[in-house]
This record gives C-alpha cells, structure tokens and sequence, in this order.
C-alpha cells in the first residue's frame, strides 16, 4: 500500500511538474528534471524499453517549461512509436545532454528503431 501510494505520489508531482500549470512565462529551470517528469508519465508506455540517461552538468535553462516538457513529450512518443515493432531484441531510449560552451547546451534523444519508412 506504500508502494502505491508513493507512486501515485511521484505522479501527481511530475504531472504538476510536467505542466507548470502555476506558472507562465519564462522562466530559469532545469532540463534533466522536466526530462524525468515526463518520463515518469509515460512510464506505462515505456514498459519493456530501456531507457539510457548520459546527463551532462547543465546550467538551468530560460525557457517556457510547460512548452519545453511537451516538447520532450512529443520526442520520446516519437522514441516509442518507433520501438513498437516486435522484431527489435532489445529496445532503448538514450538520452544525452551535455554543454557545449557558455551559451549552448546539446539534447539528443535516441532510439535503436528502424527509423522512418
């Protein structure tokens, strides 16, 4: 029952994250956490997939946050559509952020799918 009530916990935290629904604007924050946010929301569709995380040292971002977190909604759906054929062995998300000099970073998400055909 606390298992449960944890994760129920964890969701409702990343779903507030997740959205921002407080907030407007842009704001300072941090990539690596509105990447986990959603991860933990799609953690039923990512079932079977194995998710890889190469986080680099980020400063936090100037961004919309709830725009950026549907952003990476939208890449990691893409990531899972992608794996959704039954003849793959394995199955694997890789994420890798990492900074590249004072004013830019780099986000790279990855799947091992077959790509578009």
């Amino acid at each position: 029952m606390r298992a449960g009530a944890e994760r129920i916990h964890q969701i409702v935290l990343s779903l507030r994250n997740f959205s921002r629904l407080d907030e407007t604007g842009v704001k300072a924050v941090n990539l690596h956490d509105g990447i986990e946010s959603t991860i933990i929301i799609l953690t039923q569709r990512l079932q079977g997939i194995r998710i890889v995380r190469q986080y680099g040292d980020l400063p936090k971002i100037e961004c919309q946050p709830a725009q950026l977190n549907q952003v990476f909604m939208n890449l990691l759906m893409n990531a899972i559509e992608a794996l959704a054929s039954p003849n793959l062995p394995t199955k694997e998300i890789t994420i890798h952020s990492d900074r590249i000099n004072e004013t830019e970073i780099q986000l790279q998400i990855r799947d091992n799918g077959c790509g578009m055909i």
